[in-house]
């Protein structure tokens, strides 16, 4: 088996730099839903999505994920995600992955990509 099939992919880029974008296409193309920290980030999430016309996306939060059977998801800003399940902050973290996507400091992602700017 290949190791990419237990690790995953992990991108990388300051803010701004196509993260989200990237987890939004991803999730878009293969249907599985995101996993927010909090239902302020589902929200922003689910507004981004639809700015990009990724009208497909599911973005859940911790709570829905006790009412699903979901064995796999995306996350956007793992370590918020960690900071509030441990409710610590992190000084610094690592992160096993075979799959690594270094977005640099790109700070228009929609031009890399191929999609329309968002609209305010």
């Amino acid at each position: 088996m290949d190791n990419k099939e237990f690790f995953p992919t992990v991108y990388v880029g300051e803010r701004k730099s196509g993260k989200t974008t990237r987890i939004l296409e991803e999730a878009s193309k293969t249907g599985l839903p995101i996993l927010a920290s909090n239902i302020m980030m589902k929200r922003y999430l689910e507004g981004t999505a639809k700015q990009l016309g990724f009208t497909s996306v599911t973005v859940i939060t911790l709570d829905d994920l006790k009412d699903r059977r979901v064995n796999k998801v995306y996350i956007d800003e793992a370590q918020l995600m960690l900071e509030h399940l441990l409710k610590v902050s992190i000084a610094s973290m690592s992160v096993t992955t075979y799959d690594l996507v270094d977005l640099g400091n790109e700070k228009e992602p929609w031009t890399r990509e191929g999609l329309e700017p968002p609209t305010p």
